[in-house]
């Protein structure tokens, strides 16, 4: 039900589309912790995206060679997706 991502810094850019990610979070009551994460913490994680203008909300099922969750799109990143796709409608109807 959280969130964790990096800080912006130069490993992470500022983009538009973790802008829209971060707004979605937060009309969504899920809350984002901004932190390092070391990248055996990241193949724990029961589910995981990447945020990026291409493919707005992109699951991540696989870290090497563990999967994550039960290797399929998690809960959190289904509803963000969903969200993501909401919002991108709403700005073409206007």
């Amino acid at each position: 039900g959280k969130v964790f991502t990096h800080p912006l810094g130069n490993a992470i850019l500022p983009g538009i589309t973790r802008q829209v990610v971060f707004k979605l979070c937060e009309q969504l009551h899920i809350k984002i912790e901004e932190t390092p994460l070391p990248a055996a913490q990241i193949a724990e994680a029961s589910e995981a995206f990447l945020s990026l203008t291409s493919a707005e909300v992109l699951p991540v099922i696989q870290v090497n060679d563990k999967k994550l969750g039960e290797g399929k799109p998690g809960e959190l990143t289904q509803l963000l997706q969903r969200a993501f796709g909401e919002y991108v409608e709403s700005l073409r109807r206007r």
